[in-house]
């Protein structure tokens, strides 16, 4: 009888408790307000090694709490670089419209390499937009101009893509004792 009667108590507890996390899972999973949405972006696909590489974007939050910019770089045969934030500055909450930009080192080597860029904006309750992804390549050639449409983006740099991208050919860094 004691048995039947603690097992009971143990079972009645266990169940409270999920009961309990499912609706506090439930409500931490949602997210409020809506997630920011960038409506357009631009990146050349090829530069010469040493060049900017300049990533056009224009995005919009009907929240007005944009906050960040999160740029992903990943490089075959190297990985995936360091996660790199830009905090957009006030008043931009609601709409911005410029560039973020890689410095790449003039290293020729970089010829044989590829990168990909995934960025995202982030607003105040967490909320990410969709990504948008770019490819580069590296040639000898000259630049191509910035299309006519981003011109007045040309001159509102949002912030750096804070990664030191290297060659594939590259011996590996040694570590310092």
């Amino acid at each position: 009888m004691k048995k039947s009667v603690f097992i009971a108590l143990v079972v009645s507890a266990l169940f409270s408790g999920l009961v309990s996390c499912q609706a506090y899972r439930a409500d931490s999973d949602q997210k409020k307000g809506e997630a920011p949405v960038i409506v357009d972006s631009f990146a050349v696909d090829a530069i010469r090694p040493g060049a900017v590489w300049r990533v056009y974007l224009h995005a919009t939050d009907d929240d007005g709490d944009m906050n960040d910019i999160t740029a992903l770089v990943t490089q075959p045969g190297i990985g995936r670089y360091p996660t790199s934030i830009t905090r957009l500055q006030d008043g931009d909450g609601r709409e911005v419209t410029g560039y973020i930009f890689l410095r790449t080192p003039p290293d020729n080597g970089l010829l044989s390499d590829t990168l990909n860029l995934q960025v995202m904006v982030g607003d105040g309750q967490g909320n990410r937009s969709s990504p948008v992804e770019f490819r580069l390549s590296f040639r000898l050639e000259s630049l191509h101009p910035t299309p006519e449409r981003w011109a007045k983006s040309a001159d509102r740099a949002l912030g750096a893509i804070n990664v030191d991208i290297r060659s594939t050919r590259e011996p590996p860094r040694r570590r310092r004792r």
